[in-house]
């Protein structure tokens, strides 16, 4: 297993889309585990062929790319039983900002949201943004209640922003999921995508957890 100086050397040099600063403490018994460096090399695999979003700096999400990866991902997540989440975003009424304040005020509403989301992840995390208002985040390792609080902590933090070319201020509805270990990632997608509608359609600016299918 490699050493954590030189995991962390390889995490420093993943700058784009995901928090590369790996935080790690070791006055708190906090240690880089083998399951940490699986992740870390799924990370690094999900990552090869995704183009940066020059909006945002962050990666661009492409949904062929992503079902590519994730089939790519899954067995060995499932060999070692890890859990693997995801979460679906969009801003509220971005249009509306645009209408008001120009396009170039939606540019730095989104610019300001996709740094607040990279200071936001987790090490082994990944934050993408999506077509139009919309973002991805890819969370490696993480259960339900991970990836819901990541989703709060991100939803309070959009609320919290002060911009200066929108000073009306801007929102955002999330959709969390959970891979099942047996689901296509068509199927997750589509259930987090059902409880990011759900968030949308109880009044926005609110995190919608999917539960699981019927059948698990």
């Amino acid at each position: 297993m490699p050493s954590t100086s030189s995991t962390r050397q390889r995490a420093t040099r993943l700058a784009d889309g995901w928090h590369t600063r790996m935080g790690m403490d070791s006055s708190r018994g906090e240690r880089w585990t083998e399951q940490d460096d699986l992740i870390l090399r799924a990370a690094e695999r999900f990552r090869r062929g995704l183009r940066r979003d020059d909006c945002t700096g962050l990666l661009g999400f492409n949904w062929s790319r992503w079902v590519e990866a994730l089939d790519d991902l899954l067995p060995e997540f499932r060999e070692h039983d890890l859990p693997l989440s995801i979460v679906l975003t969009d801003l509220d009424q971005l249009g509306v900002i645009n209408g008001n304040f120009g396009h170039r005020a939606g540019d730095e509403v989104l610019g300001a949201v996709g740094h607040a989301f990279r200071e936001l992840v987790r090490p082994l995390d990944m934050v993408m943004r999506g077509e139009g208002d919309g973002f991805q985040l890819l969370l490696l390792g993480a259960d339900l209640p991970v990836a819901a609080q990541r989703a709060e902590l991100a939803r309070a933090t959009v609320q919290q922003l002060f911009i200066r070319r929108a000073p009306t201020g801007v929102t955002a509805s999330f959709g969390v999921a959970r891979h099942t270990g047996t689901e296509s990632p068509a199927q997750l997608g589509a259930r987090a995508e059902k409880a990011f509608r759900q968030a949308k359609q109880l009044g926005r600016n609110r995190v919608e957890v999917a539960p699981p299918p019927a059948s698990c």
